[in-house]
């Protein structure tokens, strides 16, 4: 099943203006009656002012080894894996220590790479964490080349 991604439909649904209707929303996945809904961050914010993130230095240490593999190799083969972890964990709670650890040991992976899935998640990906994931890239590479991802 393909999904439209995040941006395409923020981008398809500008008027002519380019601002969005009052009414617009985010094709988010229909939840059950019996599933508990949340209002858009809220569950961000739930998860990391009464949750907190327990053991984080081990769910950094996983995501930064699953995107330096993919940087290296130039794919986005774990994408999955790290889509799982930042649901269970929220990226909000991982986003600067990410950023930081990279930022320490940034050798072994073409940053080219790195740009370009940033940009692929922020403009491609239908998973909101993964958008969030790229705009913290993007904006940290401060957005580089994404318009050719735009294509």
């Amino acid at each position: 099943m393909n999904t439209q991604s995040i941006y395409n439909a923020i981008y398809e649904s500008l008027n002519s203006e380019g601002k969005l209707s009052q009414n617009f929303t985010l094709p988010f996945k229909k939840v059950s009656p019996n599933e508990l809904n949340f209002m858009p961050g809220a569950k961000d914010g739930i998860g990391i002012f009464h949750f907190g993130l327990k053991h984080s230095e081990i769910v950094i240490k996983k995501i930064v080894k699953l995107l330096k593999s993919d940087w290296k190799k130039g794919n986005t083969n774990s994408q999955r894996k790290i889509a799982e972890l930042l649901h269970k964990y929220g990226i909000l709670s991982v986003i600067d220590p990410i950023l930081n650890s990279i930022r320490e040991d940034h050798k072994g992976f073409d940053v080219k790479n790195m740009i370009d899935y940033a940009c692929r998640l922020a403009f491609h990906t239908e998973d909101e964490e993964l958008v969030k994931l790229g705009i913290g890239f993007t904006i940290w590479g401060r957005g580089n080349n994404c318009t050719r991802t735009l294509e």
